[in-house]
């Protein structure tokens, strides 16, 4: 009798301690709640945003478990574009644990190449072709300048190079000088027919932003005024 009273009295307190159906904790999509998320960054202001990423893995009936969590972090630019939103994120930061242990920590550098190299491609083109692609970019020529960049003391961020038989060049975004005309009422025909100096390259200036571009127009805009207010 006593032990069937202590067994009723442990399952009333255990009911009493259980969390109700509408404190739980959602699991999935279908269980979570919904709510408005209001998203309003100052426009041409950069700012810091992190995200968070987890995923785990395991099977079933074994110990076998593996959960990862992820943090990045953005440093983000949202600029207007006449009705539409320009959101720009550099990624500067990434942090990755895994089991609780950390796998990956610290400043995150981004380049890329554009390799030129003998590949199964080449290889459907003839014989020939492939015989001196593997003769004159052998693929292994790629790899200094890939190691390079992946290496902890790469010499650069957000660059791209052309990389191929023993050499690398940075290739890089460039205006043309262009048709920098100043009729404001000027038309499609205008257009067309000043299209061959738009697309002319024997001149060119390499921006380093896009002010730098704006500055080559004609105008009395005082373009500082808009790098002090991006700053």
């Amino acid at each position: 009798m006593i032990s069937s009273i202590r067994l009723t009295f442990l399952g009333v307190l255990l009911f009493a301690c259980a969390p109700s159906n509408t404190e739980k904790e959602s699991n999935t999509a279908a269980e979570a709640r919904a709510v408005t998320f209001v998203y309003a960054p100052a426009l041409n202001r950069p700012h810091r945003e992190s995200m968070r990423r987890s995923e785990e893995f395991s099977i079933p009936g074994s110990p076998l478990r593996n959960l990862e969590e992820w943090l990045m972090d953005w440093d983000v630019v949202v600029q207007q574009e006449t009705n539409l939103f320009r959101r720009t994120m550099k990624l500067v930061g990434l942090k990755i644990d895994v089991n609780g242990a950390p796998a990956l920590r610290g400043d995150v550098k981004a380049n890329a190449v554009m390799p030129i190299a003998g590949s199964r491609m080449t290889a459907l083109m003839g014989e020939e072709i492939n015989a001196l692609m593997q003769r004159d970019f052998p693929a292994r020529a790629v790899a200094p300048v890939v190691a390079l960049l992946a290496h902890d003391d790469a010499p650069c961020n957000g660059e791209m190079f052309s990389v191929g038989g023993g050499g690398f060049a940075r290739v890089m975004v460039a205006v043309a000088a262009g048709y920098r005309g100043t009729d404001k009422d000027w038309t499609i025909e205008d257009a067309a027919s000043h299209f061959s100096e738009a697309m002319d390259v024997s001149r060119y200036t390499v921006p380093a932003d896009a002010l730098v571009d704006a500055e080559l127009y004609q105008s009395d805009v005082p373009w500082d005024a808009f790098r002090a207010f991006i700053a």
